[in-house]
């Protein structure tokens, strides 16, 4: 049987999100594309369950390259992710994007 592929959408707050971080990382887009791809794929990339929430909703550090080291997990984005549903209609798995925001350090 033919599988639908994984899909990533983007709620509105993180297109929100994400335009107002663009003033201050200007290549964020790339950023992103570079973590949601392989979510996508299906990598197990090292994800953080978000306690006090909804089942599904993670949380996952983005690097900014063009800050070099200082750009390391400077992002944090939160997502929900569907269970694995092999189906030839529905995607595999939907992971919806919920929100962007700068890692604030300890």
């Amino acid at each position: 049987m033919a599988m639908r592929a994984s899909v990533v959408q983007q709620s509105p707050p993180f297109v929100a999100d994400l335009t107002t971080l663009r003033v201050a990382y200007p290549a964020i887009d790339d950023a992103i594309d570079e973590v949601t791809e392989p979510l996508r794929l299906g990598y197990q990339l090292p994800l953080d369950r978000v306690p006090g929430t909804a089942k599904g909703i993670y949380a996952l550090r983005v690097d900014y390259p063009p800050l070099g080291g200082a750009g390391r997990g400077v992002l944090v984005m939160t997502f929900h992710m569907t269970e694995p549903h092999p189906s030839a209609v529905s995607p595999y798995q939907t992971f919806t994007l919920l929100t962007l925001s700068e890692r604030k350090p300890k």
